[in-house]
């Protein structure tokens, strides 16, 4: 069993999986976002947690940021960077609307984030800028991110932005993390990683407006 407190390899990897690693953690695409893509099954998560893992270790400085497209992206990689790292290592940012869902407890993914999360005791609470100092690792979905641009966290706070699913995520919301918190004038603050499978159909947009002008396909 491992001690959480020393974080160390924690799977077997193929050599290209390897090398990704060893490139992220060389920031060798900077100031470019490194790109990796792959199927279902092909270890892309596996990879980030590998990653984030050794960030901390080589990296104490570092500050991390992983996004996803869908909160249930998130809260997979935030379940398994639990399983190696201590609890205050690791904060996950959820909206508002999640402390309103009557499901929310039920999750047994939250019954384990829940301690080191925005909803304490089922309420919603915005962390200040004391509380991204204090994790090295935050989780939220892509358009989550906006809610702690600016007054909470600034646009060097991350050394590391991880974007998850971002193939199945519009442009938009991809560009949220990587401008707001990745960049400052005509400078990449941090080194973005974009994860997908570009092979998956695209991002699906209901737009009844669009419908009713014949754009509904």
């Amino acid at each position: 069993k491992k001690d959480p407190e020393k974080p160390s390899e924690c799977f077997i990897f193929d050599q290209k999986q390897k090398s990704a690693v060893e490139n992220i953690l060389t920031e060798s695409a900077y100031p470019f976002p490194f790109v990796i893509t792959g199927g279902p099954g092909t270890g892309k998560t596996t990879v980030m947690v590998e990653t984030i893992i050794h960030i901390l270790e080589k990296k104490s400085w570092a500050h991390v940021l992983v996004t996803c497209q869908s909160n249930s992206a998130c809260d997979e990689v935030a379940f398994r960077l639990r399983k190696y790292l201590p609890p205050v290592k690791v904060y996950r940012f959820y909206s508002s609307t999640k402390a309103n869902k009557k499901s929310t407890n039920q999750d047994h993914y939250f019954a384990t984030l829940r301690e080191n999360s925005s909803i304490q005791n089922g309420v919603f609470e915005k962390p200040d800028h004391q509380c991204f100092l204090k994790y090295k690792i935050v989780i939220a979905t892509m358009a989550t991110t906006i809610r702690f641009v600016g007054k909470t966290v600034g646009n060097d706070h991350f050394d590391f932005i991880f974007i998850d699913e971002c193939c199945a995520a519009t442009e938009p919301e991809c560009l949220i993390p990587i401008i707001e918190l990745g960049m400052g004038y005509k400078k990449v603050n941090a080194n973005i990683i974009l994860m997908g499978d570009d092979k998956l159909l695209g991002p699906v947009l209901h737009s009844r407006h669009a419908a009713e002008l014949g754009l509904s396909n």
